[in-house]
């Protein structure tokens, strides 16, 4: 993926990930500290949060648009959805 940065605007994402004790930098090697998952269930709740109120629902329609899910996608969501009411 090519962003485009400055070399400047590089090292001060990276100075701040590793203030926030996201990533580790030791001896000029950058290495990440917390699991990919985490980054993951951190962006999506802030999206979530941001964009549509805290509202997984209108969230989940905004993302599907006119798609259509298959028996699978469905079967698996409705799991997700039972394991998470429990």
């Amino acid at each position: 993926m090519k962003l485009g940065w400055k070399k400047s605007t590089t090292y001060t994402v990276l100075r701040k990930l590793c203030e926030r004790g996201v990533l580790r930098n030791e001896d000029a090697t950058v290495t990440a500290v917390i699991k990919k998952e985490e980054a993951q269930q951190y962006e999506s709740r802030t999206v979530v949060d941001k964009a549509f109120g805290g509202s997984l629902p209108q969230f989940l329609t905004a993302f599907l648009g006119k798609k259509k899910l298959s028996e699978k996608e469905a079967e698996e969501l409705k799991r997700i959805i039972e394991e998470a009411t429990r």
